[in-house]
């Protein structure tokens, strides 16, 4: 079973500094989201760990935008725009983990 790292990390550290982690779903054919669609699902991530209204509108959608130019496969972005919270590989849970960070410093600066 995948570990949670999403939750660990907004509990675990200041809310300025979190990781995001995505998750990813099974399955082929699955087509990438749009950055409105990873929002949503960030927002629904955040209030179920939680973290409501700790960060804004704006700075959700920045976060999209980065994880959508990252180099994430499409059914990861699937599951985080669904609003899982679960990783399908190592590899993956490691890239998602780097760019959220890199995110939260970003668009929390703007």
């Amino acid at each position: 079973m995948p570990r949670k790292i999403f939750t660990r990390i907004l509990l675990g550290v200041p809310a300025a500094a979190a990781a995001l982690t995505l998750v990813a779903c099974t399955g082929g054919g699955i087509q990438r989201p749009s950055a409105e669609e990873l929002s949503a699902g960030i927002s629904q991530i955040l209030t179920n760990v939680g973290q409501e209204g700790v960060y804004t509108e704006e700075q959700i959608g920045c976060f999209a935008e980065k994880f959508l130019v990252a180099q994430l496969p499409d059914q990861d972005l699937a599951s985080l725009a669904a609003g899982r919270d679960q990783q399908s590989s190592e590899s993956v849970k490691a890239l998602v983990t780097t760019t959220m960070q890199e995110a939260t410093v970003t668009c929390t600066a703007q």
